[in-house]
């Protein structure tokens, strides 16, 4: 048997930077992935993006809120309208009228208004309010259903009043309550008690809706500005 004759070339090195030495080699772990600064770019980016986009959320939100707000004191006025052509008189801005004895004094011109817009007799009631539209942010009551002469189809103690989207209470006053200035309520708006009143127009020195009644909310300051401000009116 003949042998094959070894070959005499001599075995060459294997040529460095190979598969291995390429993937660990400073220049290919940086294309592998983001860089420290890449990152830290980025998230800057995201927290701008975040911080321009949370107040036009909060401003739609609020947009939302004071449209649905308008939208119930629409409501509102119909319902007083209704009443009105049903009982001769807007209702009362007074529980007492309404035949229901004083309570605390906070928040009676929105309590006696439900009172009497909720009423069965001659046709109503002529309002069906939510659950979601009821509070009783004073936490009142009457002694007993009995002591209602209104016959509301509420039927609870509590003296509820109608809040707006902030969970504040809307605030009422008839027409009457303007002569003299006298007509001034508490309210409990905010988690604290304000001072309401009707307040004349600045361009007329007179009120507005003089024969009829003022029906407003705080607005979303919760900050009670008698109709001015970001209150939201019925006028």
């Amino acid at each position: 048997m003949t042998r094959r004759p070894r070959s005499l070339a001599p075995r060459m090195p294997a040529p460095r930077g190979g598969p291995a030495a390429r993937a660990s080699s400073p220049d290919a772990l940086r294309r592998s992935g983001f860089t420290l600064i890449e990152i830290l770019v980025a998230v800057a980016v995201l927290a701008l993006l975040i911080g321009l986009a949370i107040p036009a959320l909060n401003a739609s939100r609020r947009r939302g809120q004071v449209h649905a707000c308008q939208a119930t004191i629409e409501r509102l006025k119909l319902a007083v309208e209704r009443y009105a052509a049903a009982f001769g008189d807007f209702p009362p801005s007074s529980l007492g009228e309404l035949g229901i004895p004083r309570t605390n004094g906070v928040n009676e011109g929105i309590e006696s208004l439900l009172r009497a817009l909720t009423t069965a007799g001659r046709g109503g009631p002529f309002l069906e309010p939510s659950a979601e539209e009821l509070a009783n942010t004073d936490g009142d009551a009457i002694a007993a259903t009995a002591d209602d002469p209104t016959g509301s189809v509420l039927g609870s103690r509590e003296l509820l009043e109608l809040v707006d989207p902030w969970g504040n209470p809307f605030i009422y006053f008839h027409h009457r309550d303007y002569r003299g200035g006298r007509g001034i309520e508490d309210y409990a708006i905010g988690g604290r008690q304000q001072r309401c009143r009707p307040r004349p127009e600045e361009t007329t020195g007179s009120y507005p809706a003089l024969t009829s009644f003022m029906i407003w909310s705080a607005g979303p300051n919760g900050l009670n500005e008698d109709g001015g401000g970001d209150d939201v009116t019925s006028w």
